[in-house]
C-alpha cells in the first residue's frame, strides 16, 4: 500500500495529488485532501554522481496529472509553475509522518510544461540547477579610472588565509594580485575583492613589500581596498601589486576557512541559499567528523566558472558527497562508519529477477567506473601570481603495483586543499581507498527500501557477502 504524494508549491496555493485519492493527516489537528490524479509514477533515478565529481543528480522526472476533465490546463493557465517548488513523497498509511520525502525539485523551465487533452506533464529536476551561479558575479566595469589590464575583469573572491607563512614547505608565502581600479595620480586605489576581508597583513610591489605605515593607506577592510602613497611609483603595464590576506569571515569576525564553513558560504552569500535549505546539523556532523575537523581550505577565485564546479572540486577534496534528505541540501562525509543501527538486508530482501528458478536480481561489478589507482600524482597549493602550482606530491602502492602486475596512475589537482600534510593525508585516503577495486553491488530489494537515501548504509548478507557495509550510492524508486 505504498503511495506517492506530490505536491507543487506555488505563489498563492499548494496543489495536492496521489496515485489514488487520500487524505493525509499531518497533526492532531490538521490534515489535506489528496487528489488521485497522479498517473504513471515511472521511476525517479537518483545517484550521487561519480566519487571524482560528487554531488546528488536525478534525472529528469515527469510527473503527469489527469487532465480529461480540463482540471489540469485551467491551473497551468491560471498560475505560474515555472521554476516552483515540487515535493515527492513515498510511504503509506494516512499520516504524513509514515511518508519520506525522497525528491524536492523544481518544475523545469523552459519546457518544463505539456499538457493534452488526457493529462499535463511536469518536468521536474535537480533543485541545484536553479541555484547553479556563475563566480565572481561582480565586474570592474563601474570603475571608469581603472587600469586598462583590468577593464572587464572579474571582481574575485578570496577564501582563506593568504598571509605569510601558511600552507608549509615551499614557499608558504604565496600573495594574491590586485587591481588598481583608479588610477588618478593622486588615488591609486586598489581593489582586492567583491567583499569584506578578515585581515591584510602584507603589501607588494613586484614581490617587495611595502611599508605599511609609510607607503600604504586609506585601507578599508569592509570593501576590500587601500590606496597607496603618491610617492610610491606604478605602472599598469609592468608593476603588480599585491597582498597577503585573510578572506571573508563569519559576522563575529571568525575566519572562514573550514571546508563545511566554505561550502555554506558558498551556498548562501553566492547563490541565494537560506538557513532553510540546508540541513545544519548535517554540516556541522561532517565538520565534525574525525578528520576533517582540523582541516582549512584557501581559494583565490578570478576567473568564471560555475558555482557547480566549485563545489564540486572542493567536496571530492574534502571526501564529502552532497545529497538531498527532506528537501535540503544534506552533505555526508564519505566513508564506511561502524554504526551499529544499520539496515540488514538479505535474501528476503531481494526481489527475483525469474521466478521459475528463483534467481535473485543481483549482480556485481568490480570497479565499472575503473577509479582503480595504485600511484596517484597531485598538484596542490596555487599561485596565483606565478599561475602555477607550488607544491606536489607523489605516492604508490609497491604491493598494489606487483599484484595489479602494472602501475594505474591518477593525477589529482588540489585547488582548495592547501597545507602539505592534510594533502598528504587526502592522497593517502584516497590510495588506501582505491588501490582495491572497488566493487559495485546492484540489487533490486522489497519495499524496505523504498524510504533509503543516497549515501544511506546497509548491512548486506548474500551470495559472498557477509554483514558486507555498503554504502548507497544509487536508487531506482519505482
Amino acid at each position: 500500500e505504498y503511495h506517492m504524494l506530490v505536491e507543487f508549491v506555488l505563489d498563492t496555493t499548494t496543489l495536492r495529488y496521489a496515485d489514488e485519492d487520500l487524505s493525509i493527516q499531518s497533526s492532531n489537528t490538521t490534515g489535506f485532501f489528496y487528489a488521485g490524479r497522479v498517473s504513471g509514477g515511472g521511476t525517479l533515478v537518483r545517484e550521487l554522481g561519480t566519487f571524482l565529481e560528487p554531488h546528488e543528480t536525478v534525472q529528469n522526472f515527469d510527473v503527469s496529472v489527469d487532465n480529461r476533465d480540463g482540471h489540469a490546463q485551467n491551473l497551468i493557465d491560471l498560475h505560474a509553475f515555472a521554476n516552483r517548488k515540487v515535493r515527492i513523497w513515498l510511504g503509506e498509511g494516512v499520516k504524513k509522518s509514515q511518508y519520506s520525502e525522497v525528491f524536492t525539485g523544481f518544475v523545469a523551465h523552459p519546457n518544463g510544461v505539456s499538457w493534452d487533452e488526457d493529462e499535463a506533464t511536469f518536468t521536474v529536476v535537480d533543485q541545484r540547477i536553479k541555484h547553479r551561479r556563475t563566480l565572481p558575479a561582480s565586474r570592474f566595469t563601474a570603475f571608469p579610472q581603472i587600469e586598462p589590464k583590468g577593464k572587464n575583469q572579474t571582481i574575485p573572491i578570496v577564501y582563506g588565509d593568504w598571509t605569510v607563512g601558511v600552507g608549509g614547505g615551499g614557499n608558504g608565502s604565496l600573495s594574491i594580485p590586485v587591481i588598481c581600479n583608479n588610477m588618478t595620480a593622486s588615488q591609486k586605489r586598489f581593489k582586492i575583492c567583491d567583499h569584506g576581508l578578515h585581515s591584510i597583513t602584507r603589501y607588494l610591489r613586484n614581490g617587495v613589500a611595502l611599508n605599511a605605515t609609510t607607503q600604504i593607506n586609506n585601507i578599508c577592510l569592509t570593501d576590500g581596498t587601500f590606496r597607496i602613497a603618491t610617492a610610491v611609483a606604478y605602472s599598469g603595464t609592468t608593476d603588480t601589486i599585491s597582498v597577503n590576506c585573510r578572506g571573508i569571515k563569519t559576522i563575529n569576525g571568525t575566519l572562514i576557512e573550514e571546508p563545511m564553513d566554505v561550502l555554506r558560504n558558498l551556498q548562501t552569500a553566492w547563490l541565494g541559499l537560506t538557513g532553510a535549505d540546508l540541513n545544519v546539523t548535517a554540516y556541522a556532523e561532517v565538520q565534525n567528523t574525525s578528520g576533517t575537523d582540523t582541516e582549512v581550505v584557501r581559494r583565490f577565485i578570478s576567473s568564471e566558472m560555475s558555482s557547480e564546479q566549485l563545489i564540486k572540486e572542493l567536496l571530492n577534496e574534502s571526501r564529502v558527497d552532497m545529497r538531498f534528505v527532506g528537501g535540503k541540501y544534506s552533505p555526508k562525509y564519505r566513508t564506511l562508519d561502524l554504526d551499529s543501527s544499520r539496515t540488514d538486508f538479505r535474501e528476503s530482501d531481494l526481489m527475483l529477477a525469474d521466478l521459475q528458478t528463483e534467481k535473485a536480481d543481483f549482480n556485481v561489478q568490480k570497479d565499472p567506473g575503473r577509479f582503480y589507482a595504485n600511484k596517484i600524482r597531485s598538484y596542490y597549493r596555487y599561485d596565483p601570481i606565478n599561475t602555477l602550482y607550488d607544491g606536489s606530491y607523489t605516492r604508490q602502492v609497491t604491493a598494489a603495483v606487483e599484484e595489479a602486475s602494472a602501475v594505474v596512475e591518477r593525477l589529482m589537482e588540489f585547488n582548495w586543499y592547501y597545507k602539505t600534510a592534510e594533502t598528504q593525508v587526502r592522497m593517502d585516503r584516497e590510495l588506501a581507498t582505491f588501490s582495491k577495486e572497488p566493487v559495485n553491488i546492484q540489487f533490486r530489494a522489497g519495499p524496505r527500501a523504498l524510504l533509503l537515501n543516497l549515501a544511506d548504509q546497509i548491512d548486506l548478507t548474500y551470495n559472498i557477502f557477509d554483514d558486507r557495509a555498503v554504502q548507497v550510492r544509487r536508487l531506482e524508486t519505482d
